[in-house]
């Protein structure tokens, strides 16, 4: 009964000590407004922020003179075992008016002791100075039923006031390898310089920067080797979630130009006189040899010969061939190709001989005689006489 009489004067003591404060900076605050009961008590247990509802706090506590053991001594017994709690016990109270958190010691030292010994009709309350909130500011609370269960949670700020928790889940930036990705919804897209292996990619490689700074981001994974990326934006609310993809490639390696050095030296080309331009032969492709000592041959397009072709004009023309370029090759210096077709002359009529010996050159020989002896017996020349009244000898080849 001992501990249930402690308890009973400690809560007199707490309701009697409450205040109300205004959110302005500097208040006058009438001392019998000092004893409105606060909305609720800020009660810290094993380095945990709690609010202990004052009306429940109430109900809680008949029960627990009565039963301590009652299961609507619940809080009441939470409340009091915090305060023999190392490091704990209630520290704060929540103001019915203001809502705002003010310092349970301070307001102990500031309030009752100073106006008990100096009783005043009007007395002046600092926030800024006499009233410390900062024993819970920028800290998570959270709001228990009598069963000890957590019904809501909030964070309070440097000056004490509880705050609305950001709900901002979005992405400011999304970085890889260094690399900015640009934002397309909820896709962020990335293309890294080429030859970068993206199989050697980690999750520490992916960069996420949120919008709001108290928001956090989960470890990025990917399953497909590095190529696809999420990750899941937390805002400060630990309720709003999103989740984002990161789709990452390799840039296509730049072609590198390979520049013309030198042109396959072409032979001449000799053509019967006669001979049109589109039979000379000239090629439709020469050989070139490239910077990097490989060889490609290369459409090219003949002017039309230095002097202009005639085919009807004996003698030489020089042709010039103009290369077209695939891509990744290049021709600086302008290198061009180069061959000589040349005419022949005319040829002469052919002059028609007859011969002037009898056409008869039958001969006899032994038998046995041999083919080489046989010819020696014939004639090798004979006389003939021109078609134009020409006279001459031609030299006859037998054939046995």
């Amino acid at each position: 009964m001992k501990l249930r009489k402690m308890s009973s004067r400690l809560l007199v003591l707490l309701l009697a000590v409450a205040m109300v404060f205004s959110a302005t900076p500097i208040t006058e605050v009438l001392a019998q407004q000092a004893f409105v009961p606060p909305v609720a008590y800020v009660v810290k247990s094993n380095g945990v922020h709690y609010v202990v509802d004052y009306d429940q706090l109430i109900d809680s506590y008949i029960y627990y003179r009565v039963n301590q053991n009652s299961s609507q001594a619940k809080l009441a017994k939470f409340y009091f075992a915090s305060k023999s709690t190392s490091g704990g016990g209630v520290i704060a109270y929540l103001s019915k008016v203001t809502e705002q958190h003010v310092d349970y010691d301070i307001f102990i030292t500031k309030y009752v002791m100073e106006l008990g010994r100096n009783v005043v009709a009007i007395y002046k309350w600092f926030n800024s100075g006499n009233a410390d909130p900062g024993r819970v500011a920028l800290q998570f609370v959270k709001v228990i039923d009598p069963d000890l269960k957590v019904i809501e949670e909030y964070q309070v700020n440097n000056k004490g006031y509880r705050m609305k928790l950001s709900t901002d889940a979005s992405v400011k930036s999304v970085t890889v390898k260094g690399v900015t990705a640009t934002k397309s919804g909820n896709t962020f897209s990335v293309t890294l310089p080429s030859g970068t292996i993206l199989s050697d990619l980690k999750a520490s490689d992916v960069k996420v920067t949120p919008n709001h700074g108290k928001a956090k981001v989960s470890t990025p994974s990917t399953s497909d080797g590095g190529k696809t990326w999420t990750f899941t934006v937390t805002a400060e609310d630990g309720k709003t979630k999103q989740t984002y993809t990161v789709k990452v490639s390799v840039a296509v390696p730049p072609v590198v130009d390979r520049e013309i050095v030198s042109v396959e030296t072409l032979g001449d080309i000799t053509v019967p006189f006669g001979t049109a331009l589109a039979d000379t032969g000239l090629p439709a492709k020469v050989k070139v040899t490239l910077d990097d000592g490989s060889t490609e041959n290369l459409t090219v397009s003949w002017d039309g010969g230095t002097p202009p072709y005639d085919g009807d004009t004996a003698g030489d023309y020089e042709f010039e061939g103009t290369f077209t370029l695939p891509d990744g090759i290049v021709n600086p210096g302008g290198k061009k190709a180069h061959v000589k077709v040349i005419v022949q002359d005319e040829a002469a009529e052919p002059v028609q001989y007859a011969s002037t010996a009898a056409e008869n050159f039958d001969i006899e020989v032994d038998y046995g005689t041999s083919e080489t002896d046989a010819k020696a017996l014939l004639e090798t020349n004979v006389g003939v006489t021109g078609s134009g009244g020409e006279t001459g000898t031609a030299t006859i080849e037998w054939t046995i």
